[in-house]
């Protein structure tokens, strides 16, 4: 049986580009929610569900995201995630990304 956990972070994704054609790093905080797979205890694998909260111009808005991937604990409560995303906010159309992450879990074993 796998486990749940409490998680926030923050997430960053490149999903649009500044007049000159350069890509744009687009920030998130995200809160959620994710049940991760039996695993061993350093690696596992997971899905979730969070809000997430825009931090750069143009994608300051409250939107829905949900993930599936790898995690691999870096310290006790502290973890590196990385997986595949779908991001939907209001006046955007839905994304699809890598999720590259760094999050704070509290298991709820």
């Amino acid at each position: 049986m796998g486990a749940y956990s409490v998680h926030s972070g923050y997430y960053s994704s490149i999903l649009s580009q500044d007049d000159g054609g350069k890509n744009r790093s687009t920030a998130f905080l995200k809160t959620g929610v994710s049940y991760y797979f039996n695993g061993d205890e350093q690696r596992e694998w997971f899905v979730s569900a969070a809000h997430v909260r825009g931090r750069t111009t143009g994608w300051r808005k409250d939107g829905a995201f949900l993930e599936s991937g790898m995690r691999w604990k870096v310290a006790r409560q502290i973890e590196a995630r990385f997986g595949l995303g779908i991001l939907a906010m209001p006046g955007r159309s839905v994304r699809f990304n890598p999720t590259p992450g760094i999050s704070f879990s509290i298991p709820l074993r």
